[in-house]
């Protein structure tokens, strides 16, 4: 009876200290649970030993106080004995063994914690980065939406200003477009039957306003001589003027290309007789102090007194104010009444031009803002 007491006192013992160091770890209360390890093992032993000499006082007395036996029997009871030791000795080496391993297990849940901690910490910091990032982010958009509204802003500005540039553009175009509509109509009535038809106007040629014009001035003074610088689309409607007139007009050009061009329509309506074209290549010459390329000088000497000086050439390609030059090198054959119309006074440099052939030569402005043309008149001529 007392091998059966003293085993299930062993093992409750066990037992009890086990089941409390597996709910330390389990509670996460790690110095506890190996504190309750290492006094399973203690306890353990000291039962052990304290089983080992009460067996050992019992068996002797039991031996003492037992009534003789036989020697058979005595031997199986000390096997017995044996067998209860052994089997409590392979008890506790398990009970050993198992306190090792739960040593090692909570050994490596306290490790398995750590890195588990560890890789919490840095799952918080990627994610504290990543929050910070798309903040940023964020603000960037936010910087961006606003430059860009305020591009767009801009943008707006810009196109109402447009806008309303085209608007005028349109509205200065449509008055053009009339006023060279009518002009067209008023011209139709100046060249009744024309032998051949006429020459467009506008784009380089001169356009219908300030031919026009042109006739006018043609028809006010009368002149018997012009001189033209710069052939095309006007020298057929001069030559019908000179030609109704009995006056002379003399066309020249630096280019022999457009000026065979001319030659080709006034030759197409019959006009040989009253237009005199000239070839003048430019050539260097030198004016107030000031180089030019200009019309060959030989191409004037014969030409006699000039009433109307129509001044359309050199291209402004060719230098700056580079029609300046035609009133101070032909003031000669101007004659005392002549008038001088310049092609394209609306430009800066043809601004200029007229400018200085006023203040240098008896000229004043007449018939300013009529058409493109700007036109200086000797005295009361016009």
């Amino acid at each position: 009876m007392a091998r059966w007491v003293l085993r299930f006192v062993l093992l409750a013992t066990a037992v009890g200290l086990f089941t409390l160091s597996v709910a330390a770890t389990v509670a996460g209360d790690v110095g506890v649970a190996v504190f309750t390890v290492v006094g399973v093992a203690i306890v353990g032993a000291v039962i052990w030993r304290m089983g080992w000499s009460k067996v050992r006082g019992a068996s002797r007395e039991w031996t003492a106080s037992s009534k003789p036996v036989d020697r058979g029997q005595a031997v199986g009871d000390r096997s017995d004995i044996h067998s209860t030791l052994e089997s409590l000795d392979a008890q506790v080496a398990e009970v050993l063994e198992q306190t090792v391993a739960l040593d090692s297990t909570i050994r490596r849940v306290q490790s398995s914690v750590r890195s588990e901690s560890q890789r919490n910490q840095e799952r918080i910091e990627q994610s504290e980065r990543k929050v910070v990032q798309r903040l940023r982010a964020h603000h960037r958009q936010l910087l961006e939406a606003e430059e860009e509204s305020s591009s767009r802003r801009d943008d707006s500005d810009a196109l109402r200003s447009v806008r309303q540039r085209i608007a005028r553009q349109m509205t200065q175009s449509s008055r053009d477009t009339v006023r060279q509509v009518e002009a067209l109509l008023r011209l139709s009535d100046v060249i009744k039957h024309p032998r051949a038809p006429l020459p467009s106007t506008g784009g380089f040629a001169i356009d219908a306003g300030a031919l026009l014009h042109l006739v006018h001035v043609v028809s006010s003074i009368k002149p018997k001589r012009i001189l033209e610088l710069g052939s095309g689309t006007s020298t057929i409607w001069l030559g019908y003027l000179c030609e109704e007139l009995g006056s002379d007009l003399i066309s020249v050009d630096h280019d022999e290309y457009y000026l065979e061009k001319t030659r080709a329509d006034v030759e197409r309506h019959g006009l040989s007789g009253s237009v005199d074209l000239r070839l003048a290549p430019l050539q260097a010459v030198e004016v107030a102090g000031d180089d030019f390329r200009w019309y060959s000088l030989s191409a004037f000497e014969d030409v006699g007194k000039i009433d109307l000086l129509i001044v359309d050439g050199p291209p402004e390609s060719t230098g700056d104010d580079a029609r300046y030059p035609a009133v101070p090198l032909l003031s000669r054959v101007l004659s005392e009444c002549a008038v001088v119309v310049l092609d394209d006074a609306h430009r800066d440099a043809e601004q200029r031009t007229l400018k200085r052939w006023a203040a240098e030569g008896p000229y004043r402005h007449v018939d300013a803002a009529v058409s493109r043309l700007g036109v200086l008149a000797k005295g009361e001529t016009l």
